[in-house]
């Protein structure tokens, strides 16, 4: 597909491209996901994890391949390290 397709079909799927993303490879971005449909990319940009939470969901939906959101194996590692109750050196991993 050509960008302004990728871009039109993630439209119709509900997903619009964020104005602090513009100029983004929406191409390469469908590609990765339509290659590994459980790809979970790990952003420190609220706006952009988002974004590509959104993409995966409509990659999948397009393709009518199963959404996994929040895996086990994702919710296990960030609870594993989580210190939100509480911090014990004793506990926390070398």
């Amino acid at each position: 597909m050509q960008p302004e397709e990728c871009v039109e079909q993630l439209l119709t799927l509900g997903v619009a491209i964020p104005q602090e993303l513009n100029g983004i490879n929406i191409q390469k971005v469908v590609a990765a996901f339509e290659s590994d449909p459980d790809l979970h990319l790990v952003v420190n940009y609220t706006v952009a994890s988002d974004f590509l939470k959104a993409v995966r969901h409509a990659v999948n939906l397009y393709h009518g391949w199963t959404d996994e959101h929040g895996s086990a194996s994702l919710t296990r590692y960030t609870l594993q390290y989580s210190t939100l109750h509480s911090w014990n050196p004793s506990t926390m991993p070398n």
